[in-house]
């Protein structure tokens, strides 16, 4: 069973399918919980509307609903199932959000020098509202909480509960979602700024890139650009201090041992030709 009793015992509306509910969240309109699928036999994340029929939390599924269905990318939510409870209420499962939120690796960067993860995350996190924005998709509440990293550093863009989907026919900037997303990322470029130690050339391209968004010569205009902007300084993002005397006494106690053992071999050969000058 789960911690939660009363959620455990409205486990069996959907058939014995979604057991051991835990709630994580709840609102006015929607309830979330992790769940065992006993069909696919996995841990789902799963979102059911409060009330059944239409009302907000039936939109908030099917505006999310709609969206994920849109993003074939492994850096979003993958849907699990969707429908409707047998007492009417609609449903979403999902694959769980997995990994260290950004707002947490921003909060921790000073201490464990996260300043390249940091930077790794932000250019994730661009290149999926692009390719969202390509798909039509503006994800509307893009914050450092909704930019997950893991522990091997792949990144997921989750939250997409406030989601517009529009048509093809229709442009990114008239989209207020899309246009919501560029200013989101600025800030999340803004609040990171602090985290990430550039250097030289690298700093200065850093700073161009923030300037960018108010320049009327050369503004940066969408994600995809922001994205084409930020990936040569992959290679850039520095370490804490701390980790670079790290690095530079390592080195030294490496030079250090390979010293010693010149030296000792040096004794050694000393030493030999010297016990055969005395046998001799």
């Amino acid at each position: 069973m789960g911690a939660d009793p009363e959620a455990d015992a409205r486990s069996g509306a959907s058939g014995e399918r979604y057991t051991n509910r835990v709630r994580v969240d709840t609102s006015d309109a929607l309830e979330s919980y992790i769940a065992r699928d006993t069909v696919l036999g996995r841990d789902v994340e799963l979102d059911v509307a409060r009330a059944a029929g239409e009302g907000p939390g039936s939109d908030w599924i099917l505006r999310e609903t709609c969206a994920l269905a849109r993003l074939e990318d492994p850096r979003t939510p993958a849907i699990l199932d969707v429908g409707t409870l047998e007492d009417g209420r609609r449903f979403l499962a999902r694959s769980p959000a997995r990994g260290v939120s950004l707002e947490g690796l921003l909060a921790d960067a000073q201490a464990s020098g996260n300043g390249g993860k940091i930077l790794r995350a932000l250019i994730g996190a661009a290149e999926v509202i692009a390719y969202a924005h390509a798909r039509g998709v503006g994800h509307g509440d893009l914050g450092p909480d909704a930019v997950l990293v893991n522990d091997f550093g792949g990144v997921q863009v989750v939250g997409w509960r406030n989601a517009t989907v529009s048509g093809p026919e229709r442009r990114v900037e008239d989209d207020s979602n899309c246009r919501a997303d560029l200013v989101s990322l600025r800030a999340l470029l803004m609040q990171a700024s602090g985290s990430i130690a550039f250097s030289g050339k690298a700093a200065e391209t850093f700073a161009r890139v923030l300037a960018r968004f108010s320049s009327p010569d050369d503004p940066i205009t969408n994600a995809a650009e922001l994205v084409a902007a930020l990936r040569p300084l992959l290679g850039a993002a520095g370490t804490s201090r701390r980790r670079l005397r790290l690095r530079f006494s390592n080195r030294a106690v490496m030079r250090a041992a390979a010293a010693v053992g010149v030296l000792a071999v040096s004794v050694t050969a000393a030493t030999a030709a010297y016990i055969a000058y005395k046998k001799s």
